[in-house]
């Protein structure tokens, strides 16, 4: 090649991948808080904000959400409050969050002695902004804590504002019986799937339109303040994460990744029954399983075949550095789910039913009776780990129902879709 023609191979190789990043930038969706940026914060001009966040909550070139309230002078930042995890999102799963500050702004924990913010909290705001990023599973409970300040918002009289992001699990994919709220908890706090598809803007307003709120129910007459969603542009219900071109900030210490999404979809609740490692400590949270007992060959080759083919078990070979079986070698699998994946809960069942034949006697072991009541209060459903421990048919009957997603469900979810 001549000196000529390798300056334009060079040129030409400089002009693609220029157009290709303008082309991933056009590309990337523009999230609540972006449109209120680009917005110049006319929606909050003048007022006194409180502000339900994290630094999981983002705008899409990756600047936290905080400081950008911080930052700005158009309305005044006058309280931050935070869900599990806290503002950081370092706090470990059931680790209570004190209050605290942020440069200057008090910081209020409704994971420590509160679950839901009080008069006195929101006694000096004109509106509570809400940018949370939820990860689309029921028994997070970011969505409960949204729940809450909704409740409290309306109790006070105080508008809300919803600054809308993506459900990384996609907003086609449902699935899972609707809670029964006589398990009612702050692992499952509405009447919705385990999966259930929608945006945090979405499920926000069928929260409130829906009358599923407390407050609505025990004070009959109330007169509902402006509930509104800022709504993202670019996002479409069928995009991956991946397509999105938004970077994953981790919302909690076991969901570093968008794959650990995934992994929880399918083994959140394996964790819970204490029978297995699910990767918790590892660099994979949720995204391995195993003991020392599983022969992973057998396993792995028993449970393919019957899961859908976008997710696929690896023989795999671990040691946990912490949790069950920590330091001892174990043999199990490792979860590949594509970022388009289904039936997350068909796979799950999977595992649980193959659990019970390959590591049977982990199961007749005495559970206490908080582990039981947190088994129903997760599935969303009594009597879960006693049956899950006798197996048999009415074990397998109760996980084709677990699965099954109710149809009426999805017709009242239909009237709160803000995209295509």
């Amino acid at each position: 090649m001549t000196k000529n023609n390798y300056f334009h191979f060079v040129l030409l190789i400089s002009f693609l991948l220029l157009s290709q990043t303008s082309l991933q930038s056009q590309s990337r969706v523009s999230l609540g808080i972006d449109v209120l940026v680009s917005n110049k914060f006319k929606e909050l001009k003048g007022k006194k904000v409180t502000l339900l966040t994290n630094t999981a909550s983002t705008s899409n070139k990756g600047k936290k959400t905080v400081d950008i309230f911080v930052e700005q002078n158009v309305c005044n930042l006058q309280t931050i409050i935070t869900p599990e995890h806290g503002l950081f999102t370092v706090k470990v799963a059931g680790e209570k969050v004190s209050d605290t500050s942020y440069k200057g702004i008090p910081v209020y924990s409704l994971y420590g002695s509160l679950r839901r913010p009080t008069k006195k909290i929101l006694s000096n705001c004109d509106v509570i902004v809400i940018d949370i990023q939820d990860i689309g599973i029921r028994s997070y409970t970011y969505v409960s804590t949204v729940y809450n300040v909704l409740d409290a918002a309306i109790e006070y009289s105080i508008p809300v504002l919803i600054l809308d992001r993506p459900n990384p699990l996609g907003g086609n994919n449902v699935e899972g019986s609707v809670l029964d709220m006589t398990v009612q908890s702050f692992v499952g706090i509405a009447p919705i799937p385990y999966i259930h598809g929608m945006t945090i803007g979405e499920i926000s307003m069928m929260f409130v339109k829906e009358k599923w709120l407390p407050i609505v129910t025990v004070k009959k007459n109330l007169t509902l303040p402006s509930i509104s969603v800022l709504k993202m542009k670019g996002w479409t219900r069928s995009m991956a994460w991946e397509e999105t071109k938004l970077q994953w900030t981790p919302t909690s210490p076991n969901i570093p990744d968008v794959s650990s999404v995934r992994g929880c979809a399918i083994t959140g609740i394996i964790g819970e029954i204490n029978v297995v490692n699910i990767g918790i400590g590892s660099e994979t949270p949720f995204q391995i399983l195993g003991s020392p007992t599983i022969k992973n060959i057998n396993f792995v080759q028993s449970i393919n075949p019957v899961v859908a083919p976008s997710i696929q078990l690896m023989p795999k070979k671990f040691k946990p550095e912490r949790g069950l079986f920590s330091k001892d070698e174990c043999s199990g699998a490792f979860l590949k789910v594509s970022p388009k994946a289904k039936n997350l809960l068909q796979c799950f069942c999977e595992v649980l039913l193959h659990l019970r034949k390959y590591e049977s006697k982990r199961f007749t072991k005495t559970f206490s009776k908080e582990k039981h009541q947190m088994l129903d209060k997760i599935m969303g459903r009594k009597n879960s780990l006693q049956i899950i421990q006798n197996g048999g048919k009415k074990f397998e009957a109760f996980l084709k129902e677990f699965r099954t997603t109710p149809k009426k469900f999805l017709t009242v979810r239909q009237k709160y879709l803000l995209y295509n």
